[in-house]
């Protein structure tokens, strides 16, 4: 039983037994050849277009460029990353940050993972191995299970809502089932210096071939190549390219021109296409004295609020974040960022006395306001054969185009249409790009 164990001895029997998965992941393979290398395009004077700088289009637009082809970024926000999104200097200041979408990084991620490695990147844990979990009852703070004693999966669980809440005393009790979980169970990471660093790894290399402000209003398809119409600050240009790769989400597809029309099929899943609601609210926070001892500043609500330390800085500043998804956050979408940021500052003086008086200021995101997403992830799952085939030179990428989800997903729908592209790129019967008449390069 580890309530007899002191913390310190549990804490170190799950550090070892999370390192000893490690070694045993990297041991059986799981991060060998996941990181491709395509062949190069040997003459091949293709030009590609690419619709969104989310980790897809970055991915494929990396991959394509190594193998020697032409490519263009298309992005509508100024910056990389789509939902990879990490709040910077803009909202916090001594170098702090905090994720305001894609957030954690599971351990059998070996493609996410090794593209990390290959920028670069450092990781840290997602989730605490010392303090207590917080819950919620009748608006009252209810003190959970030490850290210490979960696995990472356990608390990962926890807070997602995959795990009872009152099921994890039990899953506290015993050393054996700490070492088994942490050892069996996925473990869970974070980007050191912020999620978005993975997108910004990609699009460094890419240099020049973004372009930003640049929303996509419509593809035409014709027998030499495909014609996409963007807007930018001095109005509508077109671009040619030989093949285009869709990596926005179906949201944004569904508002852009399409001729000749995809077939009725892909056309109605794409119309139909819907993501999840998505909020996170950040507190910018002074100091740590609101944190009483043994807390670890990690817990969820009664309605499926997940709360975060969410801040990476070696100063007592810091930053909570509270995340609603799916259901949770849908009331959330009805309010003003104002009025969201009201009542989660309301709600957590509850659960935290004292914390208003340490917060300095507080941003939110919410996604199901942001034009060029409408959501965070795909709702429901999709025939994978009809959202991956290809529309004569249009190829589609994006998580929801895979069957994985999270980072993961995004970087192997890059792969795939890489591979499906450099094929054509080298096959002298597909026509180089023309410009047909009225069409401005």
């Amino acid at each position: 039983m580890t309530e007899s164990l002191p913390g310190s001895f549990t804490r170190n029997l799950r550090r070892a037994t999370e390192a000893a998965r490690s070694l045993k992941l990297w041991s059986v393979g799981l991060f060998q050849n996941v990181l491709p290398k395509l062949d190069l395009a040997a003459g091949a004077t293709r030009h590609i277009a690419i619709i969104g700088a989310g980790l897809s289009g970055l991915c494929a637009g990396y991959l394509l460029a190594e193998a020697g082809l032409e490519v263009t970024v298309l992005e509508a926000r100024k910056q990389p990353g789509g939902r990879t999104l990490t709040l910077r200097d803009a909202f916090f200041p001594d170098g702090i940050h905090a994720d305001a979408g894609a957030a954690r990084i599971s351990d059998v991620h070996a493609r996410t993972l090794a593209w990390i490695r290959h920028f670069g990147l450092a990781l840290d844990p997602m989730y605490p191995d010392a303090g207590h979990l917080i819950g919620e009852r009748d608006g009252h703070p209810v003190l959970g299970a030490d850290a210490a004693r979960l696995s990472a999966h356990d608390i990962h669980h926890i807070l997602t809502g995959h795990l009872h809440w009152d099921a994890q005393r039990a899953a506290s009790r015993s050393a054996r089932v700490l070492a088994r979980n942490s050892f069996v169970k996925p473990n869970w990471y974070r980007i050191r210096d912020g999620m978005d660093s993975l997108a910004r790894g990609f699009a460094d290399r890419l240099a020049g071939a973004i372009r930003y402000g640049a929303p996509v209003t419509a593809i035409r398809q014709d027998a030499t190549g495909v014609g996409i119409r963007f807007r930018t600050s001095g109005g509508d240009q077109w671009l040619r390219a030989d093949f285009v790769v869709s990596a926005v989400p179906y949201t944004t597809l569904k508002a852009i021109e399409v001729s000749p029309p995809f077939p009725d099929d892909k056309r109605r899943i794409i119309d139909q296409g819907r993501c999840e609601s998505a909020t996170r609210v950040f507190l910018q926070l002074r100091d740590r004295a609101w944190l009483p001892p043994h807390w670890s500043g990690f817990g969820v609500t009664g309605d499926r609020w997940e709360i975060w330390h969410s801040s990476f800085a070696s100063t007592q500043r810091c930053v909570l974040a509270v995340y609603a998804q799916g259901e949770a956050a849908v009331p959330f979408a009805a309010l003003t960022g104002a009025a969201r940021i009201a009542r989660v500052k309301e709600r957590l003086e509850k659960l935290f006395p004292g914390i208003l008086a340490s917060c300095e200021s507080a941003a939110e995101i919410c996604w199901d306001e942001n034009p060029w997403s409408l959501g965070a992830q795909q709702v429901g799952e999709l025939p994978r054969g009809l959202v991956t085939r290809v529309e004569g030179r249009v190829h589609f990428a994006g998580t929801h185009t895979s069957e994985m989800g999270w980072m993961e997903g995004a970087l192997e729908s890059g792969y795939r249409v890489a591979t499906e592209i450099l094929p054509k790129a080298q096959d002298s019967t597909w026509h180089n790009a023309v410009a047909p008449e009225g069409l401005r390069l």
